[in-house]
């Protein structure tokens, strides 16, 4: 859920969208809205997203949150992150390299 603020800037009164994505961050979007019921609309949708699991993912491929993941730290042996790095490598990055992660569907997976 979010609501929305209101703060005053050299152009007048400014409405914000403040929500929390998935991972409980908190957000300021939508830069300015000259209306309140602009911003009301606008919170609206971002939740929607949230709730749905696309916010902030729209133009992130699969490979590149591939590589962010494969690249963090981990809590998992040597051996584990081997058998993951192969079965990425010859199953899964064919397929799916180039798409965005928004499109891809559970049935795309389960294909």
């Amino acid at each position: 859920m979010g609501y929305i603020a209101k703060k005053m800037r050299k152009k007048g009164l400014r409405y914000y969208a403040v929500f929390n994505d998935a991972a409980g961050k908190r957000h300021w979007d939508g830069g300015g809205f000259k209306l309140k019921k602009d911003a009301e609309a606008f919170l609206k949708r971002r939740v929607a997203q949230v709730a749905d699991g696309t916010y902030g993912r729209a133009d992130l491929t699969f490979g590149a949150f591939y590589e962010r993941w494969i690249t963090s730290k981990h809590n998992l042996k040597q051996s584990t992150m081997v058998s993951y790095e192969s079965a990425f490598r010859l199953h899964i990055l064919p397929t799916f390299m180039e798409r965005p992660l928004s499109e891809i569907t559970p049935l795309d997976v389960q294909e």
